[in-house]
């Protein structure tokens, strides 16, 4: 069995990208809390594995994010972990912020098995 590497320094990044959050993520997240998106509960910041992702949907094992340039690393992360992902670019929040949640529920009906990476 493997030792589990140490993570603890992704407490303080956790905590960084929270307090320094994008417009955007303010703006989706007014739309995604308290289960406004199809009942389903999102959490901010949240990590797995090594990385630590702009929302997180547990019930569904969805992760959303906003476009950056660790994404490739995350998809292959997702892959290995049967998570889907949808990444989004921050204007679509501002621009087509319909259109992003309708990506994110219909992701809900994808199975648990199928990567999906939107970028809207």
């Amino acid at each position: 069995m493997k030792p589990h590497p140490d993570l603890s320094y992704l407490k303080k990044i956790r905590t960084d990208l929270h307090n320094n959050q994008l417009v955007a993520e303010l703006e989706l997240w007014k739309f995604l809390k308290n289960r406004r998106l199809k009942k389903r509960l999102f959490k901010r910041k949240h990590r797995v594995g090594e990385f630590v992702f702009d929302f997180y949907c547990p019930e569904e094992h969805l992760a959303v994010g906003l476009v950056s340039d660790q994404d490739k690393d995350k998809e292959l992360f997702l892959k290995d972990q049967e998570m889907k992902c949808i990444m989004i670019e921050c204007k679509n929040v501002f621009e087509n912020i319909e259109e992003v949640l309708n990506t994110i529920a219909a992701a809900f009906n994808n199975s648990k098995n199928e990567m999906v990476r939107s970028e809207i």
